[in-house]
Formats: C-alpha cells, sequence, structure tokens
C-alpha cells in the first residue's frame, strides 16, 4: 500500500496499478498515462489526464502540453484531438508554442464539447494552425495561431454545428485567413470575440454558413489587414460593424454568393486613395440579393461595387446611406459578360461626389444593364 501525507503543494505523482491510495481529506491530481484502473481509493478524489509529446500525439479525453518546440521534420496533423462521446475535454497548451514548417495542421479537433486553450502555434507557411471538424461547442480561447498560412479553421459537412466561441486569441500575420468558417452544415452564429486578426495577409474573418451575424460589439482587431471580411453560402447580416478605424489596406468588405443584410455599418478606409479602384468599401460579386441600410463610406476609390456574369442576377437596395468623396464612382455596377442585374435600387442616400467624379457609373457595353438601376429622387447626388 501507498500512504498519501497531507501536502502543502500540489506535486507531479506517479502512480502504479493496483496500488491502495488512502489520506484524510486531500485531492490530487494523478498526472499518470496508464490504460488499468486503481483498484481501490478512500478519501481522494483524482484525475487522470494524458500529456502529449510536443510534436505528435492522439487522445480523446483530457490532455496537457509537455513543453515548446520546433518540429522541423513533422507533416500532416501534429496533434489529433477527438470525442465521440456526449461529454466535454480541454486541450491545455499551458502557454507552450509548437513551430512546425512543414506540418499541414498543427491541432486537429473533432467531436462535442471541445475546448482549446493558452497553445501558440506558428510557423506553418502551408498548414492551418487549428482545425475544427464537425465540432459541436467548441471553445476556443487564449491562445496564438499566427504566421501561419491559415490561423484557424472551423469546418463543418454532414451536421450542424453549434455553439462555437473563439475568443481572446491572437490570430494575427496569416497568409491568407486569420479564421475561416465554412461548410455547407454551419448555420448558426458563433461568437467571435476580442481576437487580434491583424495584418492578415489574406481576409483577416472569412464565414461560408447560413444565418450568421457579424457584430463590432464583439471588439475583434482587424488593422493593418489586406482585406476585412470575406462573406458567402446563405443568410448573412452585418449590423452595427465598422473598420472605419481598421487601416484596411484594400476592401473592408467582400461578399458573393449570398443573402446579404446590411445596417448601421462604417466601411470608410483609412489607407491612403490609390486610384486603382482596389479601395472598394463594400464589394459584391454575383450576390443573390443584398438589402443595404445606413451603410458609410467616405473617400474610397469605389464606395459600392456591384459585379455580376454567368447570368446570376444580382438584386441590390440601398437605403439611407452615405457614400461620399469617393475618387471613381459612389456606386460602380459592372456585368463582364452583359449578364442583366435583377435590380439596383437606391433611395433616401448621399452619394455626392466632386465633379469629374460618378456618383453612379455603368461600364457595361450593353446599354439594357443601366435600365435595372433605379435612382429614387430623394437621393443627394
Amino acid at each position: 500500500m501507498l500512504l498519501l501525507h497531507v501536502l502543502k503543494e500540489q506535486m507531479p505523482l506517479s502512480v502504479n496499478a493496483n496500488d491502495t491510495l488512502s489520506a484524510d481529506s486531500i485531492s490530487l491530481k494523478f498526472t499518470t498515462i496508464t490504460s488499468k484502473l486503481f483498484t481501490s481509493v478512500t478519501g481522494i478524489s483524482f484525475q487522470l489526464v494524458n500529456l502529449i509529446p510536443v510534436c505528435s500525439g492522439a487522445f480523446s479525453n483530457n490532455a496537457h502540453l509537455l513543453g515548446s518546440a520546433v518540429c522541423g521534420s513533422a507533416t500532416g496533423a501534429l496533434i489529433n484531438m477527438t470525442n465521440p462521446a456526449n461529454n466535454s475535454i480541454v486541450f491545455d497548451g499551458h502557454g507552450n508554442s509548437i513551430s512546425a514548417p512543414a506540418a499541414s495542421i498543427g491541432i486537429y479537433a473533432q467531436g462535442y464539447g471541445i475546448t482549446l486553450r493558452n497553445i501558440i502555434i506558428s510557423g506553418m507557411t502551408n498548414g492551418i494552425g487549428a482545425l475544427a471538424y464537425n465540432t459541436n461547442s467548441l471553445n476556443v480561447q487564449n491562445s496564438q495561431f499566427a504566421s501561419n498560412a491559415i490561423g484557424m479553421q472551423i469546418y463543418s459537412d454532414t451536421y450542424n454545428s453549434w455553439g462555437a466561441v473563439v475568443s481572446n486569441n491572437k490570430l494575427n500575420s496569416n497568409a491568407y485567413f486569420g479564421l475561416r468558417i465554412c461548410g455547407s452544415a454551419f448555420s448558426n452564429s458563433p461568437t467571435i470575440s476580442n481576437n487580434d486578426f491583424s495584418k492578415s495577409g489574406g481576409y483577416a474573418l472569412s464565414i461560408y454558413g447560413d444565418g450568421i451575424t457579424i457584430s463590432d460589439t464583439q471588439s475583434n482587431n482587424y488593422s493593418g489587414s489586406s482585406n476585412g471580411l470575406y462573406l458567402s453560402g446563405g443568410n448573412i447580416n452585418v449590423q452595427n460593424f465598422s473598420l472605419a478605424t481598421a487601416a484596411i489596406l484594400n476592401c473592408p468588405i467582400y461578399a458573393t454568393n449570398a443573402y446579404l443584410t446590411i445596417n448601421n455599418t462604417n466601411l470608410t478606409p483609412s489607407s491612403t486613395p490609390s486610384l486603382n479602384q482596389t479601395r472598394v468599401g463594400l464589394s459584391l460579386y454575383q450576390i443573390k440579393t443584398a438589402n443595404i441600410s445606413q451603410l458609410t463610406v467616405s473617400g474610397a476609390d469605389v464606395a459600392v461595387k456591384i459585379a455580376t456574369d454567368s447570368g446570376v442576377q444580382s438584386g441590390v437596395a440601398i437605403n439611407s446611406s452615405t457614400l461620399t468623396q469617393s475618387v471613381v464612382a459612389g456606386i460602380m455596377a459592372q456585368s463582364f459578360d452583359n449578364t442583366l442585374f435583377g435590380y439596383i435600387n437606391i433611395q433616401n442616400s448621399n452619394l455626392k461626389l466632386n465633379p469629374p467624379n460618378f456618383a453612379i457609373w455603368s461600364d457595361s457595353s450593353n446599354p439594357a444593364v443601366t435600365s435595372y438601376i433605379n435612382v429614387n429622387s430623394n437621393n443627394t447626388i
């Protein structure tokens, strides 16, 4: 029998199978890895956890990262975390960091109730820091997935993922996306709060889904990114949102193949005018419908760009918006192959520019395209 005395500090303890443990009202955490059970435990509460080597590991219950390392030769997924049971498991990195330039995925997570926290994954120039696949009640917090190809991706394709929380993370300086949420079965709004998406090379945040709302009340940092949001899929709502002080270099919001609603949003660029039409406040390509109200874009190359082709008849309504002082045009409508627009209705909006710029410009070679643009007399031009 192994007798335990009262300890002033919690200390690592290794125990063998078939040991009988007894003590008076103390609680210890055992960090041994074993597949066997203890024969008896008296007066002690304990928890078995996995200790994951820094460059590899697979587990389906609570786990801790042993330390930091550079995994120069590691490929594929470094750490695999799956939870087929209907309970909750946690992977805690304790602030340790992993750099794996040849790996494709730093952490792969699949299943219910997974929490990732206090983890640093960087230097995966062709990989994803963390990939969550078909997860419910996912919680990612206080971690850093930076300087990778993609910081983190949440993907669902076989059942509806719900309850995703991504908060207080550094998802900055990634080459393509800071955070990418996508999949045909992703159908509710995640909580994305207090994250650092700054200096994203492609887009800071990419959303493909249905019934998702993005709001500025979640206090994320997009500063210095090449582009802000990439939106596609089903019904997407952007409200009470501003990128006016984020110094987005090109396009604050690009949306395609979606039913888009935008309300009370400021996409005024803070970068220097380029005169090459790259600083577009809101860019819509093959959008199904877009209902826009109280949108503010001032001093962009183009405030709102609406483009389509391949027979997609985009419909756009702009109401009570301020689209002023654009260098090229307030609203630009383009049909790359003479596809007719469904409609473009503009009302109760301010599109005042300094000549010779255009409030509304359609550069289609097909004059019939412009007949689908309706400018209400209540606009200021």
